[in-house]
C-alpha cells in the first residue's frame, strides 16, 4: 500500500478506508490487529484518524493470507476535510485491540460521504451480542448501521453501496426481512459467504452512504 500510495504522492495518512480479506481471520485475526497497531502508530495515524475498515475471511486462487485494498483521498484545500466517526451504540474498536474507526466521513464544499465499516453483532462493552441467534444479530446491527448514519444526518435511503457477509450461506434470508423494515435499499447490497473476525459472528455489513451537504 505504501508504495502504491507513494506513486501518487500520498502515504498512509491519507488513507479514508481499507479492507483486508484475511484467509483464515479466525486463527490470524489477533495477529493482524497487532501488526496493523504496529504500522499505523510507527506512521502517525493515531495523531490524525483512523481509517474506516473492514477485515473479514476471504480466500484467495494465489493462497495468500491477506488480499488488501484501500481508498485514499488528498484535498487539494482546506474545504475538505476526513475524520472518524464513532458509533453512538458501540465502543470504540480501540477498546478491545482493533485499530480502526467505526466510520469515516469525507465532507467537500458539494458533499458528505460516510464510510461505515464492517459492522457486527457488538456491544457497548466490546462483547458479542445474541450468539447463535443470526435474526438477532441482523437486527441489532443494522440499529447500529442506523444510529451511525443518523448521527451525521443520514438514513438508510442515502446509501449508495454496502457488502453484507454471512458466515452461513442460508442466513442470507435474514437481511432481506430486516434490511426492508431498515429501508436498506436492496439493490445496492450486495450478499457474500464469510467468516467473520469471531467464531461466534454470523453477520457483518459495511455501508457508504451520501448525502448533498456538508451539514455537520
Amino acid at each position: 500500500m505504501e508504495e502504491a500510495l507513494a506513486l501518487a504522492g500520498m502515504d498512509l495518512r491519507c488513507i479514508v478506508r481499507t479492507w483486508f480479506f484475511i484467509s483464515d481471520i479466525l486463527e490470524w485475526y489477533r495477529e493482524f490487529n497487532s501488526v496493523r497497531t504496529e504500522i499505523y502508530r510507527a506512521r502517525g495515524l493515531f495523531d490524525r484518524y483512523l481509517p474506516a475498515s473492514t477485515g473479514i475471511g476471504g480466500r484467495n486462487p494465489d493462497d495468500a493470507a491477506v488480499v488488501a485494498t484501500a481508498l485514499a483521498m488528498q484535498g487539494k484545500g482546506d474545504d475538505v476535510v476526513v475524520k472518524q466517526i464513532p458509533s453512538p451504540l458501540q465502543c470504540s474498536a480501540r477498546d478491545y485491540g482493533s485499530s480502526f474507526s467505526r466510520a469515516a466521513e469525507v465532507s467537500t464544499p458539494d458533499f458528505r460521504s460516510v464510510f461505515v465499516s464492517g459492522t457486527a453483532s457488538v456491544d457497548k462493552d466490546g462483547r458479542t451480542a445474541h450468539v447463535g441467534d443470526v435474526d438477532a444479530q441482523v437486527k441489532l446491527t443494522l440499529e447500529i448501521v442506523g444510529a451511525i448514519l443518523q448521527s451525521r444526518g443520514m438514513q438508510f435511503a442515502d446509501i449508495t453501496r454496502a457488502n453484507a457477509y454471512f458466515k452461513h450461506p442460508g442466513d442470507a434470508r435474514a437481511l432481506s426481512e430486516y434490511g426492508s423494515q431498515f429501508g436498506l435499499p436492496a439493490a445496492r447490497v450486495v450478499v457474500s459467504h464469510n467468516d467473520i473476525c469471531r467464531a461466534e459472528l454470523l453477520f457483518e455489513i459495511e455501508v457508504d452512504a451520501v448525502r448533498p451537504d456538508r451539514n455537520s
